[in-house]
C-alpha cells in the first residue's frame, strides 16, 4: 500500500512541472504577442504621423501654386483668378489628409496643449475657404480688399511650407523613427508652430 502512495507521489510531482511548463509558455507566447500587437500599433501611429507630413507638405504646395494662378491672372484675366479661387476653395474643403491628421495625432498626444488643434484647423479651413469664395462669387476686376485677402491666404500658404520644412523626412522606412513619432518626439514641436500659424491667420 505504502508503494502504491509512493508510486502515486512519484508520478504526481513530474506531471505537475509538465503542466506548469505548458502554462509559463502559454503565457508567454500570450505576452509577446500582446507586445507585437502594441509594437505593431504603435508603428502605424508613427506612419500616420509621418504620411501626415507628407501629405501636408504636397497640400499647401498644391493651394500655393492655385494662389500664384490667381495672383497671376488677377490683373489680367479676372475670371479665370476667380473661377480658380472657386475650385481651390473646394479643394481645400474636401481635404482631410495632412494637416487634418497632423492637429488630430497632436491632440492625442498632448491634449492639454493640442486639445483644440482640430478645432482651429477647421476654423482656420472656414477662414480661407470663405474668402476664396467670395472671390470666386465675384464679377469684374479683382478688388483691392480682394486683392489684400489673396497676399493674406498666399503669405499663410508660404508660412505653412516653411514650417512643415522642418520634418526630417528622410527618416521614411524606418521602424525606430516611427516608434519615436509615435510618442511625439521629432515632430510635436513643428505642430506647435503650425497650430501657432493657423491661429494666427484666423486671429485666435
Amino acid at each position: 500500500m505504502e508503494q502504491q502512495q509512493n508510486g502515486k507521489r512519484s508520478w504526481a510531482l513530474p506531471i505537475t512541472l509538465v503542466l506548469l511548463v505548458f502554462s509559463l509558455m502559454g503565457n508567454i507566447l500570450l505576452y509577446t504577442k500582446h507586445i507585437e500587437h502594441t509594437r505593431s500599433n504603435t508603428e502605424l501611429t508613427g506612419e500616420t504621423i509621418f504620411q501626415g507630413f507628407k501629405d501636408g507638405q504636397e497640400q499647401v504646395a498644391r493651394w500655393s501654386a492655385s494662389m500664384g494662378e490667381i495672383g497671376q491672372y488677377a490683373s489680367s484675366e479676372p475670371a479665370l483668378a476667380r473661377l480658380t479661387a472657386a475650385h481651390l476653395a473646394d479643394s481645400i474643403q474636401g481635404d482631410r489628409d495632412g494637416l487634418t491628421v497632423l492637429m488630430e495625432q497632436a491632440a492625442a498626444i498632448d491634449a492639454s496643449v493640442y486639445g483644440e488643434a482640430s478645432e482651429a484647423y477647421r476654423a482656420y479651413e472656414e477662414k480661407l475657404t470663405g474668402e476664396l469664395r467670395v472671390i470666386g462669387a465675384g464679377s469684374g476686376p479683382i478688388t483691392e480688399a480682394e486683392q489684400g485677402a489673396i497676399v493674406e491666404v498666399q503669405s499663410s500658404f508660404v508660412n505653412l511650407a516653411e514650417i512643415l520644412s522642418a520634418f526630417h523626412y528622410a527618416m521614411e522606412g524606418d521602424r525606430n523613427s516611427m516608434f519615436r513619432l509615435s510618442g511625439g518626439h521629432d515632430w510635436i514641436e513643428i505642430a506647435a508652430e503650425l497650430q501657432k500659424a493657423i491661429k494666427s491667420y484666423t486671429g485666435a
